[in-house]
C-alpha cells in the first residue's frame, strides 16, 4: 500500500492533526479530572476529620461514662448498706419496745397490786404481805 508521496504527506498530515485534537482532548479531560478531584479529597478529608472527632468523643464520653456508672454503683452499695443498718436498727428499736411495754406493764402490775393492798389495809402491810410483794416483785 504504497501510495504516492502527497498521499503519504498529506496522511501524515491527518495523522497529526488527530494526534492533536486527541492531545487537546486529554489534556481537557486531565483539567476536568483535576478540578473533579479537588472538589472531593476535600470531602474525603472531612470524613477523615469527622471520624477522628467522632473517635476522640467516642473515648471521652466512654471514660465519663465509666466513671459515673462507678460513681452509681458505689452510691447503690452505700444506699443498700444504709437501708440493712436502718432495718436492723428498726428491729432493734421493735424489740427494746415491746420489752420496755412489757417490763412498764409488770411493775405497774406490781405497783396497783401494792397500792391495793395499802389502800385496802389502811396504808400499812403486815410483813408477811411485804414479804410476798418483794418476791412476787423480785426485790428482797
Amino acid at each position: 500500500m504504497h501510495c504516492c508521496p502527497v498521499c503519504q504527506l498529506a496522511m501524515a498530515k491527518q495523522h497529526e492533526e488527530t494526534m492533536a485534537l486527541w492531545n487537546e482532548q486529554l489534556e481537557a479531560k486531565a483539567a476536568e479530572f483535576e478540578e473533579l478531584r479537588s472538589t472531593i479529597a476535600p470531602r474525603e478529608n472531612m470524613e477523615l476529620v469527622r471520624q477522628k472527632v467522632m473517635e476522640e468523643l467516642e473515648v471521652t464520653y466512654a471514660s465519663r461514662l465509666a466513671a459515673l456508672k462507678d460513681e452509681s454503683e458505689k452510691y447503690q452499695s452505700m444506699f443498700f448498706e444504709v437501708r440493712r443498718q436502718h432495718r436492723l436498727l428498726s428491729a432493734e428499736f421493735e424489740r427494746y419496745t415491746v420489752q420496755a411495754g412489757q417490763e412498764v406493764r409488770h411493775l405497774a402490775g406490781g405497783w396497783l397490786a401494792v397500792s391495793h393492798i395499802l389502800v385496802g389495809s389502811g396504808g400499812e402491810c403486815s410483813r408477811s404481805q411485804q414479804s410476798h410483794h418483794r418476791g412476787a416483785d423480785g426485790a428482797e
